[in-house]
Protein backbone atom coordinates (compact mmCIF):
# COMPACT_ATOMS: atom_id res chain seq x y z
CA UNK A 1 0.00 0.00 0.00
CA UNK A 2 1.16 3.55 -0.71
CA UNK A 3 0.05 6.56 1.30
CA UNK A 4 0.66 10.28 0.89
CA UNK A 5 -0.70 13.68 1.88
CA UNK A 6 -2.05 15.73 -0.99
CA UNK A 7 -1.55 19.46 -0.76
CA UNK A 8 -4.56 20.19 -2.97
CA UNK A 9 -7.77 20.45 -0.88
CA UNK A 10 -5.92 20.35 2.44
CA UNK A 11 -6.33 23.26 4.86
CA UNK A 12 -3.50 25.23 6.43
CA UNK A 13 -4.89 25.91 9.91
CA UNK A 14 -1.91 27.58 11.55
CA UNK A 15 1.59 28.88 11.01
CA UNK A 16 3.98 29.85 13.81
CA UNK A 17 7.50 31.26 13.49
CA UNK A 18 10.02 31.44 16.34
CA UNK A 19 13.84 31.53 16.34
CA UNK A 20 14.34 29.82 12.98
CA UNK A 21 11.60 27.24 13.65
CA UNK A 22 8.49 27.28 11.51
CA UNK A 23 5.53 25.10 12.47
CA UNK A 24 2.57 24.45 10.18
CA UNK A 25 -0.67 22.84 11.30
CA UNK A 26 -2.59 21.18 8.47
CA UNK A 27 -5.88 19.38 8.10
CA UNK A 28 -4.44 17.25 5.33
CA UNK A 29 -6.01 15.03 2.70
CA UNK A 30 -4.43 11.59 3.06
CA UNK A 31 -4.72 9.26 0.05
CA UNK A 32 -3.98 5.53 0.17
CA UNK A 33 -3.76 3.14 -2.80
CA UNK A 34 -3.57 -0.65 -2.80
CA UNK A 35 -0.70 -0.71 -5.31
CA UNK A 36 2.19 1.61 -6.29
CA UNK A 37 0.61 1.86 -9.75
CA UNK A 38 -2.43 3.53 -8.10
CA UNK A 39 -4.74 0.83 -9.38
CA UNK A 40 -7.57 -0.89 -7.55
CA UNK A 41 -9.31 0.86 -4.70
CA UNK A 42 -8.14 4.23 -3.42
CA UNK A 43 -9.21 5.67 -0.08
CA UNK A 44 -9.16 9.28 1.13
CA UNK A 45 -8.99 10.43 4.72
CA UNK A 46 -8.53 13.71 6.55
CA UNK A 47 -5.76 13.83 9.12
CA UNK A 48 -4.35 16.58 11.31
CA UNK A 49 -0.57 16.81 10.86
CA UNK A 50 2.18 19.12 12.03
CA UNK A 51 5.18 20.05 9.90
CA UNK A 52 8.08 21.58 11.79
CA UNK A 53 10.97 23.16 9.90
CA UNK A 54 14.35 23.94 11.49
CA UNK A 55 16.73 26.63 10.19
CA UNK A 56 13.88 27.79 7.99
CA UNK A 57 13.14 30.81 5.87
CA UNK A 58 9.57 31.74 4.98
CA UNK A 59 8.25 33.84 2.16
CA UNK A 60 4.61 34.46 2.89
CA UNK A 61 1.67 36.74 2.73
CA UNK A 62 -0.98 34.70 4.42
CA UNK A 63 -3.78 34.75 6.92
CA UNK A 64 -5.01 31.34 8.06
CA UNK A 65 -7.05 29.28 7.56
CA UNK A 66 -6.13 28.74 3.93
CA UNK A 67 -7.86 26.26 1.67
CA UNK A 68 -4.95 24.90 -0.35
CA UNK A 69 -5.43 24.78 -4.11
CA UNK A 70 -1.91 23.89 -5.22
CA UNK A 71 1.61 23.35 -3.98
CA UNK A 72 4.65 21.15 -4.05
CA UNK A 73 7.02 19.37 -1.69
CA UNK A 74 10.65 18.48 -2.34
CA UNK A 75 13.31 17.04 -0.05
CA UNK A 76 16.94 16.29 -0.87
CA UNK A 77 16.77 13.30 1.52
CA UNK A 78 14.03 11.71 3.63
CA UNK A 79 13.14 8.56 5.55
CA UNK A 80 9.86 7.83 3.71
CA UNK A 81 9.08 4.49 2.11
CA UNK A 82 10.10 4.72 -1.59
CA UNK A 83 6.58 3.77 -2.80
CA UNK A 84 5.06 6.72 -0.87
CA UNK A 85 7.21 9.28 -2.68
CA UNK A 86 5.49 10.81 -5.68
CA UNK A 87 6.15 14.15 -7.34
CA UNK A 88 4.98 17.04 -5.21
CA UNK A 89 3.10 15.14 -2.48
CA UNK A 90 4.16 14.60 1.13
CA UNK A 91 4.76 10.90 1.88
CA UNK A 92 2.61 9.71 4.80
CA UNK A 93 5.46 7.49 6.04
CA UNK A 94 7.84 10.47 6.23
CA UNK A 95 9.02 11.45 9.70
CA UNK A 96 12.22 13.44 8.92
CA UNK A 97 13.49 15.16 5.78
CA UNK A 98 16.52 17.30 4.88
CA UNK A 99 16.92 20.10 2.35
CA UNK A 100 13.18 20.79 2.21
CA UNK A 101 11.23 23.14 -0.03
CA UNK A 102 7.48 23.46 0.46
CA UNK A 103 5.26 25.72 -1.66
CA UNK A 104 1.61 26.25 -0.74
CA UNK A 105 -0.97 28.26 -2.66
CA UNK A 106 -4.57 28.82 -1.72
CA UNK A 107 -7.43 31.03 -0.62
CA UNK A 108 -8.24 32.49 2.74
CA UNK A 109 -11.55 30.91 3.73
CA UNK A 110 -12.98 34.13 5.21
CA UNK A 111 -12.22 36.75 2.55
CA UNK A 112 -11.31 34.63 -0.53
CA UNK A 113 -7.91 36.38 -0.89
CA UNK A 114 -5.27 34.32 -2.72
CA UNK A 115 -2.04 33.56 -0.85
CA UNK A 116 1.29 31.91 -1.57
CA UNK A 117 3.76 30.58 1.00
CA UNK A 118 7.21 29.16 0.36
CA UNK A 119 9.31 27.56 3.08
CA UNK A 120 12.91 26.38 2.81
CA UNK A 121 14.26 24.38 5.75
CA UNK A 122 17.44 22.55 6.58
CA UNK A 123 15.29 19.84 8.18
CA UNK A 124 11.60 19.09 8.54
CA UNK A 125 9.72 16.69 10.77
CA UNK A 126 6.19 15.40 10.25
CA UNK A 127 4.01 14.46 13.21
CA UNK A 128 0.52 12.98 12.97
CA UNK A 129 -1.64 14.89 15.45
CA UNK A 130 -4.74 12.76 14.89
CA UNK A 131 -5.71 9.41 13.47
CA UNK A 132 -6.92 9.41 9.83
CA UNK A 133 -10.69 9.99 9.50
CA UNK A 134 -12.41 8.26 6.58
CA UNK A 135 -13.61 10.57 3.80
CA UNK A 136 -14.28 8.41 0.71
CA UNK A 137 -13.32 5.35 -1.33
CA UNK A 138 -12.85 5.52 -5.10
CA UNK A 139 -11.72 3.48 -8.08
CA UNK A 140 -9.78 4.76 -11.10
CA UNK A 141 -11.96 5.66 -14.07
CA UNK A 142 -12.17 2.42 -16.04
CA UNK A 143 -13.63 4.20 -19.11
CA UNK A 144 -10.12 5.46 -19.98
CA UNK A 145 -8.97 1.89 -20.67
CA UNK A 146 -10.90 1.52 -23.91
Amino acid sequence: MIAFFEIHDSTLRGIHESDGLVTLMLKAIRTEWETPEMEGVGTCFTQEIQLQFANATVQKEAEVPIWLLDGSFHADADDAKPDDADAGVIPASLRVAEGVRLRLEGMNEANQDYFSIEIHGKTMSLTAVSEPKFLQTFRPDSSKDS
